[in-house]
């Protein structure tokens, strides 16, 4: 899958599917603050650094009759995400 934001996008993470879970893991006590994906439980590589203090939700799905639903929305007490060897930041910085 492809990360995507304003004129900027990268690839590398995981494609998802009918049937897949796919989370995501806001860290806003990091420095930078991060944001990591994963689908069915697995880190992906691809995550992004120098999230804003305040953030917003949303969801583009490109096929027609496609939908989701949030399963769970929880705080964790630490995080998951590990963020390894085969990790890349993508830092999306605007001015």
């Amino acid at each position: 899958g492809s990360i995507a934001f304003a004129e900027e996008s990268v690839s590398g993470n995981a494609e998802f599917d009918k049937g897949n879970y796919v989370a995501l893991e806001l860290n806003m006590d990091s420095t930078p603050r991060t944001l990591t994906f994963f689908v069915d439980d697995e880190e992906q590589p691809q995550y992004i650094t120098y999230i804003p203090e305040s953030v917003s939700f949303w969801v583009f799905l490109f096929e027609v009759d496609s939908s989701f639903k949030v399963t769970k929305f929880e705080r964790l007490r630490n995080p998951t995400a590990k963020h390894g060897p085969e990790s890349v930041a993508t830092s999306f910085i605007t001015d």
